[in-house]
Parts: C-alpha cells; sequence; structure tokens
C-alpha cells in the first residue's frame, strides 16, 4: 500500500499544483515502421541512428522519478531489445505506476513472446494498444498494408489470453475524417470476429498533427 501511495500521489498532485518532476514520459524508441499510415509520416523518416541501451539506462538512472512511462515509435516491437529496454526502466523507476505502449498489431507470434518475456518482469500496471482505425477495408487503407486489420485482430486475441490484475490490452481508434462516422461499424466488424468483445474494450484517440514528430502537418487539416 505505501508504495502505491508513492507511485499515485504525485499523479493526483498534479492537478493542483506544478511539480518539481515530471510524472509522465512519452518516449519514442524507434522511428522505424512496418506501416504505412495515411495520417502519418513517421515511416517516412530516415532511420537515425537510435539510442543505445547504455544511453537508455544512463538518461532512466538521471531520471528515477517518472510513474508513467509510454513507449512509442514507429512500431516498438521493431526493436529487437525492447524486454532489456523496459527492464532497465523497471530497474531504475522504483515507483513506476504506469507501463502502456501501442502496436500496429502485424507481427503477431513476435509481440505476444515478447509480452510474454516482459510479464515475467512483473510491470506493476501494464497495458499494450492494438491501434485500429476502422472496419477491415477503412482500417487496411489508411495503415497501407494489406491484411493488417486481420493479423491486428489475431494479436489482440491473443494478447487477451495474458490478462490478468496487472496486464491488459485493448483497441485503440485514432479518430481523424478518414473514419469519421465508423465507430458503429468498426465496433459491429469487431464483434462479429471477437464476441466477447465490449464497448469498453475500443478506446479513442484524435488524430494529431505535427512537423517534428508524425511529419505530417503538410496534410489538410482535417485529419
Amino acid at each position: 500500500m505505501q508504495r502505491l501511495l508513492a507511485s499515485v500521489l504525485p499523479i493526483l498532485q498534479s492537478n493542483f499544483q506544478r511539480l518539481p518532476y515530471p510524472y509522465k514520459l512519452t518516449f519514442a524508441i524507434t522511428y522505424r515502421c512496418n506501416s504505412r499510415c495515411t495520417i502519418c509520416s513517421i515511416w517516412k523518416k530516415p532511420h537515425l541512428p537510435e539510442m543505445t541501451l547504455d544511453e537508455i539506462r544512463k538518461f532512466f538512472t538521471a531520471n528515477p522519478y517518472f510513474r508513467w512511462v509510454n513507449l512509442t515509435g514507429g512500431e516498438v516491437f521493431l526493436r529487437s531489445d525492447l524486454v532489456e529496454i523496459i527492464k532497465i526502466i523497471l530497474d531504475t523507476q522504483k515507483n513506476l505506476y504506469f507501463l502502456n505502449f501501442p502496436t500496429n498489431g502485424i507481427m503477431t507470434k513476435r509481440i505476444v513472446e515478447q509480452v510474454q518475456k516482459i510479464l515475467l518482469l512483473n510491470p506493476p500496471h501494464f497495458i499494450v494498444s492494438i491501434s485500429l482505425d476502422g472496419p477491415q477495408k477503412t482500417h487496411d487503407t489508411l495503415r497501407g498494408i494489406k491484411g493488417n486489420w486481420e493479423k491486428a485482430v489475431k494479436t489482440y486475441t491473443e494478447l487477451k489470453k495474458l490478462r490478468s490484475s496487472h496486464f491488459d490490452t485493448y483497441f485503440g481508434m485514432t479518430l481523424s475524417h478518414y473514419n469519421n462516422g465508423l465507430i458503429e461499424q468498426t465496433y459491429e466488424e469487431l464483434k462479429t470476429a471477437i464476441p466477447t468483445l465490449k464497448r469498453s474494450d475500443i478506446h479513442f484517440n484524435i488524430a494529431h498533427h505535427s512537423s517534428h514528430y508524425y511529419g505530417n502537418s503538410a496534410k489538410d487539416g482535417n485529419g
């Protein structure tokens, strides 16, 4: 209980005062991606040198105060040392409360195997979101990969088998003008493929524009 309080207290305090240190870190560990998304151009970025494990360890050792670490990319599972990165995080962030990251769900076997290894490290609260932005045809078009919808559904199904009090997975739907009005159709199509699916198994976020990160600032303002 004492550790739990130490983990969540800064998160609660942030609603009332400015903290001396940030409690949340969003850490892009790679720009490599095996999707070809319409609303994101990260996959077009040059593959610059990524931070090494030693550099990552140095950073987290010098900054041991994060309660929430959100890893992102690119596709995080394209890093062969993902499990080692998370071990560094867990070793250095003693009051970590929440770890999460998204995946496009394409590499089902690798994703499931890596998540199983991560779970052996006993992260306190861990969530993997599977990106799915519409019904099958819409999703595959937006993601630029034929068969991406089916692979995402397969990955979700396999990861759901690992669900526990400390781990869960859900679908993450990025809303844009490309899929405007398709939430109900997306749910119904998923429900057909996954009869146990609940509405709460789909979470939502809004598409953003960013010249330095997504590389999509030249796209129209409706994305």
